[in-house]
């Protein structure tokens, strides 16, 4: 990957901000869509992007992604696209799970709406 004009491994590279178990590195940020590279150390909480769409590529790991009532096996070079207001997680089933993740519009680290137990339950119900 090409980052601030030179080559890196996402191996090289550290998140910028840490939070239960997930990491993320912003890379790039312009007016109209964003970069990240996330590290999952064992699962997300159930959550809504309310103004964002995002775009999933698992570049190393496995686990299962979470989307709606789906649940969907992701390994190293699988893709998921989840639209904005679409309840979904990442539960890592390997050692250590990362994912560059793109986010339209840019993501401000605020639009992360967390499900209460209830619509947690309810989307369990519909599977």
């Amino acid at each position: 990957m090409i980052y601030e004009g030179r080559a890196v491994s996402f191996g090289d590279l550290n998140p910028d901000v840490e939070s239960e178990g997930i990491g993320r590195k912003n890379l790039i940020v312009s007016e109209s869509i964003s970069f990240h590279v996330v590290w999952i150390s064992s699962a997300e909480k159930p959550h809504i992007h309310k103004e964002h769409d995002l775009i999933v590529f698992l570049i190393y790991g496995s686990g299962e992604f979470h989307v709606g009532d789906k649940v969907f096996r992701m390994k190293r070079g699988d893709s998921a696209y989840v639209p904005r207001g679409t309840p979904h997680w990442f539960k890592n089933i390997s050692k250590t799970a990362i994912a560059y993740v793109i986010f339209i519009p840019p993501f401000d680290g605020k639009d992360n709406i967390p499900l209460s137990s209830g619509e947690e339950e309810g989307m369990e119900k519909e599977k």
